[in-house]
Parts: C-alpha cells; sequence; structure tokens
C-alpha cells in the first residue's frame, strides 16, 4: 500500500467525506447545500476531523470532539471513524484514531 498521509479535512473534501460515510450510515444529503454544511461545521470548533489520504484519495475519516468539563478539565470524544472498505485491515483505522488521540493531548484533554 502507498503511503498513507493525514491532515485537516477541508472544506472542498466534503463531498468526498459524506460519500465515504454513506458506509456508515445511509443519509440522503441531496437537498444539502455544501455551503451551509461547511459553515456549520467550521464554526464549531469543538470538533477536530481530520481525513486519511493516499495519492490525494481520500480513505478515511474520523473525529474527536473536545468537551469542556464542569470542573474544567477537557475530554475528547473520538467519533465517525470510517475506512473506505478497500483499505480496512491495513492499519488506517488505528492510526487514524492515534492521530486523534494526539490532536485531543495537544488540545489538553485528560482523556
Amino acid at each position: 500500500m502507498n503511503k498513507v498521509f493525514y491532515r485537516p479535512v477541508l472544506k472542498q473534501d466534503l463531498n468526498k467525506v459524506f460519500a465515504l460515510l454513506q458506509q456508515l450510515t445511509k443519509i440522503d444529503y441531496s437537498k444539502r447545500n455544501i455551503d451551509d454544511c461547511w459553515h456549520s461545521f467550521n464554526t464549531n470548533k469543538s470538533s477536530n476531523s481530520i481525513v486519511a489520504t493516499v495519492k490525494d484519495e481520500i480513505i478515511a475519516y474520523g473525529s474527536v470532539v473536545i468537551e469542556s468539563k464542569i470542573r474544567g478539565e477537557k475530554a475528547g470524544h473520538i467519533e465517525d471513524i470510517v475506512v473506505n472498505k478497500v483499505y480496512r485491515q491495513k492499519g488506517v483505522g488505528e492510526n487514524l484514531i492515534k492521530e486523534l488521540i494526539k490532536i485531543g493531548k495537544e488540545k489538553g484533554c485528560y482523556r
């Protein structure tokens, strides 16, 4: 398998990420406005999402949501992990989660 790169999700990734997420849950996106989706997503500072790419093809997606706890700590919740069927069982998902854990630690999450 070619080298896998992990990076933050970009607006131009949305259609590919939507298609990838269809492997988790089938949702009708036909009536959604991409600009509205991106604005809503991008202004939510608690969500930190990344994609995995191989040769500029998005092959995985995941996010860590940062929650401020009542005692002042921050907790990270990893969500929406999906790896394209073609790339499963190759360590992509495991490495995606490791990257999300790194983000949580950088943001000060205690768990």
